[in-house]
């Protein structure tokens, strides 16, 4: 059995791909006795080497793994609670994500969807547009997302004791509390998480860090010998630098004083602080649930992230070789196959408390081994 040959059993399972899918659906909620009310919704890409030129699907866009330089088709993904496909369809690599959200409903509405009623549909930012979520209430979904932006109105004021305490599965603690704002359709969870404020304390104080000592080469290379000065030239770097800091160069105030053409001094300082560590928004159509629940519904989208990982990590979905469009989305959905069996095996495994990832199941049973002897006895 040569690769070869698997490119084209792959080709031919794509042929029957929404029946593969379909049988699917129904037959890991009857395995495994699984609650299919959330579904999680979220897109990934995956890169190719070479030009293909003649692909129909492959396009430059915002590479997930920062390759840039390649061309790229998209990979979307609907998966339950449990980690499980619902469904998967591959579009073009330039494809804004908020686009795909109305043909993926429509895709899913099969005669074994609606046995259940109207699922939860939890999403991130960038799916989460206004057209998209008027489109789920239209339909009669509850959705649980981060929002695109803050609401406008101003944040009321917070008491301690009227924050909802608990904790993750890691001990961590998070704080919630229900914000009404007249002006929004939806329910809005103030959210405080005690781990995610200090990663992202950390990573602000860095990003300041490396901002403030770029503007002091800046300065470095006014007061230099042959250094930079011309006034176009030090914007040049000034302009390059926010734009590698986007997130912390509008906390500082820089100021430039020049003679003619030549830039004299630099000089900064911070004037405000960056938004509140550690706290965010979640938008909702609930309005009778708590705020652990709510928390806990949205926070199933690590699902779909374990899936892309194990998709792209351990089933080496990137990069794509194949030239043919055809064969490259065979190759995709193969993967994706791949991953159902490999959720099917984890999916066991914890049942029985073993929370294992894909590479290191791998590791281990590559130390077992089978032997199968025959030997004939004297009987015959």
């Amino acid at each position: 059995v040569t690769r070869y040959h698997l490119y084209e059993v792959s080709k031919r399972l794509y042929k029957q791909k929404t029946e593969i899918e379909s049988y699917l659906r129904r037959r890991t909620g009857e395995l495994f006795s699984l609650e299919d009310q959330i579904w999680i919704y979220d897109l990934t890409n995956t890169y190719f080497e070479g030009e293909k030129e003649e692909s129909e699907k492959a396009y430059y866009g915002r590479s997930k793994e920062k390759r840039n330089d390649a061309k790229l088709l998209s990979l979307a993904l609907v998966v339950d609670r449990y980690g499980f496909v619902k469904y998967s369809r591959i579009y073009e690599g330039n494809i804004r994500e908020s686009k795909t959200l109305k043909k993926t409903l429509e895709d899913m509405r099969g005669e074994e969807n609606n046995k259940v009623g109207k699922q939860v549909i939890v999403m991130d930012a960038g799916i989460a547009t206004e057209d998209n979520l008027a489109l789920l209430r239209g339909e009669g979904y509850d959705y649980v997302c981060v929002p695109l932006s803050k609401p406008d109105t101003k944040l009321p004021a917070r008491e301690e004791e009227e924050l909802s305490t608990f904790q993750d599965q890691r001990g961590n603690q998070i704080q919630a509390q229900w914000v009404n704002f007249p002006e929004e359709v939806d329910n809005f969870l103030y959210i405080k998480s005690e781990m995610k404020e200090k990663k992202e304390k950390s990573i602000q104080e860095l990003h300041c860090q490396r901002y403030e000592a770029g503007l002091q080469a800046i300065k470095e290379g006014i007061v230099k010998k042959g250094g930079i000065k011309r006034v176009e030239k030090v914007y040049e770097r000034l302009g390059r630098l926010k734009e590698k800091y986007p997130s912390v160069h509008r906390l500082y105030e820089v100021e430039i004083k020049k003679e003619g053409e030549i830039v004299k001094e630099i000089s900064w300082q911070k004037v405000k602080e960056g938004k509140e560590p550690g706290a965010y928004f979640l938008r909702t159509t609930f309005s009778d649930k708590d705020e652990r629940t709510v928390w806990d519904i949205y926070n199933t989208e690590r699902e779909i992230e374990a899936c892309f990982r194990t998709l792209k990590t351990d089933l080496k979905l990137r990069p794509i070789y194949h030239q043919k469009d055809r064969a490259s989305e065979a190759h995709i959905y193969g993967a994706v196959l791949a991953y159902t069996l490999v959720n099917s095996i984890r999916h066991q495994l914890k049942a029985q408390g073993i929370h294992y990832d894909w590479s290191n199941i791998v590791r281990m049973m590559n130390s077992q081994k089978v032997v199968t002897t025959s030997l004939q006895t004297s009987g015959g």
